[in-house]
């Protein structure tokens, strides 16, 4: 799961266990980015085969949150704690205390904000700018690479957009991405800031934790996000959406006509 992913089921697992009256805490102790944030609940270290993966592979949809608790009552008994994770969907509105619960449950600790602090160029106002993030999607997130004629259209379509911002602002743009490569590409053609980060999937081995959520935080405190989407991931990106859905920023999607299927190169080597 995607750090998106993550936030929008802990979302749902929250609706689902305020509505049936279910104690609910966010543990992120025995994942990489439990080291850190801070403000969640610290539980001792449980064997990985008793948490119970609650997420939706297509072959067992849970895509909501009456099947996400159809799911959990099977396994849950009052008293007991039921370790789980999952990537449902949640409903709206989403609740103050919803949103302020998950927040809570996300503050960076010392670490998170020293990397905050130097991820981006020390030019970049930390007090004014607005966000562009970019969802490649999971095939180029996980490796693989765009063709090279599908470059020359993303630059026009979202060419275009970052025209309309900079005539109706004079605040700092910072461009993120689930691409590493792909942020650099457009921050380097269009003259925008990013970040020295190196773009991880949670899903992934390894990889820059520290860096993701630090982009994850430099987003949410941007005045505005302009969320670019693949075609073929309906619901946008959970990464962006989230910081719209708990922290009330304000977002404006787009659809990538040149991210389609079809236009993937899905090879690590020949990036650009």
């Amino acid at each position: 799961m995607g750090l998106g992913d993550f936030i929008r089921g802990n979302i749902a697992l929250y609706q689902v266990c305020a509505e049936k009256n279910i104690p609910f805490a966010i543990d992120f102790s025995q994942h990489p980015m439990g080291a850190y944030l801070k403000g969640h609940e610290q539980s001792t270290r449980c064997d990985s085969q008793a948490c119970i993966d609650l997420i939706d592979v297509y072959e067992d949809e849970i895509r909501d949150t009456a099947a996400l608790y159809n799911k959990i009552k099977k396994h849950y008994k009052k008293g007991k704690t039921l370790r789980t994770y999952c990537n449902a969907f949640q409903t709206f509105p989403i609740s103050a205390e919803c949103k302020t619960f998950v927040a809570n449950s996300m503050i960076p600790n010392d670490l998170l904000n020293d990397r905050i602090a130097s991820v981006c160029h020390p030019s970049f106002n930390m007090d004014c700018y607005e966000t562009i993030h970019i969802r490649t999607g999971d095939p180029v997130a996980f490796g693989g690479s765009l063709k090279r004629n599908v470059i020359e259209k993303l630059y026009d379509e979202i060419g275009k957009t970052i025209a309309h911002i900079r005539k109706n602002s004079n605040k700092h743009i910072i461009v993120l991405s689930d691409s590493t490569v792909i942020k650099n590409l457009i921050a380097k053609k269009f003259g925008l800031y990013t970040t020295n980060s190196v773009t991880t999937h949670l899903t992934a081995e390894g990889g820059d934790v520290a860096g993701t959520l630090a982009d994850y935080f430099i987003m949410i405190n941007s005045d505005k996000i302009y969320q670019f989407t693949n075609a073929y991931h309906w619901w946008g990106s959970g990464f962006s959406n989230s910081a719209s859905w708990i922290y009330d920023v304000p977002l404006a999607c787009y659809k990538l006509k040149c991210f389609r299927m079809e236009f993937l190169q899905l090879k690590q080597k020949e990036f650009m």
